[in-house]
């Protein structure tokens, strides 16, 4: 059977403090440290950021973006998420 090289989600404790922690999850496209800034993209968009923003920002460091996949399906649509 098949086994892969390690889990998909590793999740390292660094510290705390009260509630807080600081950790780095290890996802197979790499490690991102938390606490993190994520963009979420519904429909096909990052709101309220701009495209420089979400690639030349240096104040944001985006280590992770999140995608509906759903919502891609809907809109813009399969066929434009195919064709690009």
């Amino acid at each position: 059977s098949f086994k892969p090289p390690h889990q998909a989600l590793e999740f390292h404790v660094h510290a705390t403090s009260g509630r807080a922690r600081y950790t780095t999850v290890h996802l197979p496209h790499g490690p991102v440290a938390t606490p993190v800034f994520m963009p979420v993209g519904t429909k096909g968009t990052l709101k309220g950021l701009s495209p420089m923003d979400v690639t030349n920002s240096d104040a944001l460091n985006n280590q992770i973006i999140l995608a509906n996949t759903y919502h891609l399906a809907l809109q813009p649509g399969t066929e434009l998420i195919r064709d690009t």
